[in-house]
C-alpha cells in the first residue's frame, strides 16, 4: 500500500521506484 498525492506523476513513481531498488541493494549488499 502506498500514501500518494493526487499530484503524483508515474515519473515521480518511476524515480522512487529506482531509488528504492538502489537502496535495497546497498544494503543487501
Amino acid at each position: 500500500m502506498a500514501l500518494m498525492s493526487p499530484a503524483t506523476s508515474d515519473a515521480d513513481v518511476d524515480a522512487h521506484t529506482a531509488a528504492f531498488a538502489e537502496a535495497a541493494s546497498v544494503l543487501a549488499g
